[in-house]
């Protein structure tokens, strides 16, 4: 109650793992409709289990800030790649880019590739 719910695992095959849209570490700030800040954790489950065929999930995440300008620190690498969606989905999950609010743009970044999946062939 009163903090925000990490996800901590992806159970490999599971609907949540193969949609690619959520990630460990993301926080999910309501199930349906039903805002989890003041939910427990069993609470949480609970409206996960009992949602049925189809859940609506509100998802926050962080992303990492830009490099500063000038930073040695990044190599870049360009490479061409084609990927044929399997399950419609090309098995990886992106995250940020522009925003309406130019302070919260972002890089786009590839957080995760899901393995097996058409990214990771």
């Amino acid at each position: 109650k009163g903090h925000r719910s990490k996800v901590s695992n992806l159970r490999p095959g599971s609907a949540a793992h193969r949609s690619d849209a959520l990630n460990t570490g993301d926080y999910i700030l309501a199930v349906n409709g039903v805002k989890t800040h003041s939910l427990t954790h069993n609470q949480i489950i609970q409206l996960l289990k009992n949602a049925g065929e189809k859940v609506e999930l509100e998802v926050e995440y962080e992303i990492p800030n830009a490099p500063v300008s000038g930073s040695t620190d990044v190599v870049s690498r360009r490479v061409g790649v084609v990927l044929e969606k399997e399950g419609g989905s090309f098995g990886f999950t992106v995250r940020g880019g522009h925003m309406h609010d130019p302070a919260k743009a972002r890089p786009l970044i590839i957080m995760h590739v899901r393995p097996g999946g058409p990214a990771d062939r």
